[in-house]
């Protein structure tokens, strides 16, 4: 490869048939795994001889590097249908222009037959034959294009394809793809290849702000021929990507540029803001970006990035968000880090009645801290204070038994302390109170055992009991 790179082919003549010969011996050993490289050496080694002039020497190793394909296409089309269009391909370059002419058709005719059951497969096969062809008879090629396409049997990205090379068919020779459409000319084949080239660079940018750069740059891309240049990548993959960005021209067009991408450019910033990797830097990102702060959108935008699971990540930063919005960026960092303030903060909000404050402090509380007991409490109190009803979980008895009492008690406290500011809460909070209060069991205590005649004395109860 690298000899005929510089333009010793004859040179390059040795070494490719020397790789022939390894991996013919590799593969009458082990077929299953060096028949594809003896393919390709076979493949290579017709294309060499070729560019020589030695064309007729050529012939017997593309047509045994068609044959070994066809072989491996038949087991797995998948991956091996485009190495074969490749070397059939090269079978036609080949015989191009001489008495062997006609071998390559009939190869082509062959596969067409052997793949007659899958007619996706066979629309590929035309297509990459057609696109042999357009270096060797246009006219025919743009015959088979304008069959395929009109066809309707190929995949959208076969299609897709077959569109592009009629586009280059045009340019070439207008007069014969106008009268392969009878005059009547579809629209995408004006599409230019610069307009399309703009709308790729567009949607495959990294985020929505370059994203937005670039169609300022571009505003050729707000036109309705651009929406048709959309349709054409479509076809080639991309699809959901695609419509999002046909939504995105449509309102940039009825709107203005700055509001179709406000929600995008906040979903950018929000992403930012959660891959911060310290909270040192998480706040940093955030006092810089305040707009997530007074952006009523933002908890939706956060919302929407966690996906259909739980996530705790974005769990905490909607936490830290409603704690910024109620005591500012600072104080909401320092519960993050400081139990004290945190604790203050939970008081406010239920001396406040609070719902919200108190669940961020809550989902602080047992993400951050790692005190589950505590936020599946006051989280329980939040939705009392919202008005909800209030389901004990199960795993709160579990919780309250490997508790201390110091942690029961506080957490108990706080409960009646509602209580009485909120009567109204009691058919909620009191099964609250009561599962808080319920604490581990006693450990038993063994008494020895009572001596024969003698009566034990009766156990005496506490005085709490």
């Amino acid at each position: 490869g690298h000899l005929a790179e510089v333009g010793r082919r004859d040179q390059a003549l040795a070494p490719i048939t020397e790789a022939v010969d390894i991996r013919r011996r590799l593969a009458q050993a082990n077929p299953d795994a060096y028949l594809p490289d003896l393919a390709g050496s076979l493949n290579n080694l017709a294309g060499h001889l070729a560019e020589v002039g030695r064309r007729d020497q050529a012939l017997a190793p593309i047509t045994e590097a068609v044959d070994i394909r066809r072989r491996l296409a038949q087991a797995n089309p998948d991956a091996y249908l485009p190495d074969l269009a490749g070397s059939l391909n090269n079978l036609l370059s080949v015989t191009a222009g001489t008495a062997h002419a006609s071998v390559a058709d009939a190869a082509w005719d062959d596969v067409g037959r052997q793949f007659r059951h899958q007619p996706q497969l066979v629309c590929y096969l035309e297509v990459e034959r057609a696109c042999a062809l357009l270096d060797q008879d246009v006219a025919e090629a743009v015959g088979r294009l304008i069959g395929i396409e009109r066809s309707g049997q190929a995949s959208p990205r076969v299609a897709g394809r077959v569109r592009g090379l009629l586009r280059t068919a045009w340019r070439r020779a207008p007069t014969l793809v106008e009268r392969g459409y009878g005059g009547d000319l579809p629209a995408w084949l004006h599409l230019d290849d610069e307009l399309l080239d703009a709308c790729v660079a567009w949607i495959s940018t990294r985020t929505w702000q370059e994203s937005l750069d670039a169609l300022r740059q571009r505003p050729d891309l707000l036109s309705e021929a651009a929406e048709l240049a959309l349709d054409e990548l479509a076809l080639l993959g991309n699809e959901t990507v695609v419509a999002q960005h046909r939504g995105l021209l449509r309102r940039a067009r009825d709107e203005w540029l700055d509001a179709a991408y406000r929600p995008l450019l906040l979903q950018d910033t929000a992403y930012r803001w959660v891959e911060a990797d310290t909270w040192e830097s998480s706040q940093r990102f955030l006092t810089e970006h305040a707009e997530l702060v007074d952006d009523p959108d933002a908890v939706g935008v956060l919302t929407a990035l966690a996906g259909d699971g739980p996530n705790p990540v974005v769990t905490v930063h909607l936490a830290l968000l409603t704690l910024a919005r109620a005591v500012g960026i600072p104080e909401a960092y320092g519960c993050l880090t400081d139990g004290g303030r945190l604790d203050a903060q939970v008081r406010a909000a239920i001396r406040d009645g609070s719902p919200r404050l108190l669940g961020a402090c809550a989902t602080v509380e047992a993400h951050v801290h790692q005190l589950p007991l505590a936020g599946l409490v006051h989280h329980s109190i939040a939705a009392a204070l919202a008005g909800q009803p209030v389901t004990i979980p199960a795993e709160l008895s579990i919780l309250v038994r490997e508790a201390d009492a110091d942690e029961r008690n506080r957490l108990a406290s706080q409960v009646v302390a509602l209580l009485r500011a909120r009567p109204d809460a009691s058919p909620t909070l009191t099964p609250l109170l009561a599962a808080v209060l319920a604490g581990p069991p006693e450990p038993a205590v063994l008494a020895e055992p009572p001596q024969p005649g003698v009566l034990a004395e009766p156990p005496q109860r506490r005085a709490d009991e």
